[in-house]
């Protein structure tokens, strides 16, 4: 998931035709990650 908002590792920036997700959003997705996914 990481790879899709961040364009790395060959991945395509998602969402598509766009500039991507703003940093903040990103970095809340990554703690997200990082915190096992909690469903809240």
């Amino acid at each position: 998931m990481m790879g899709v908002l961040t364009a790395t590792n060959g991945y395509n920036l998602m969402p598509q035709n766009s500039y991507g997700l703003p940093q903040c959003k990103i970095t809340q997705i990554e703690n997200w990650i990082n915190n096992g996914t909690p469903n809240d």
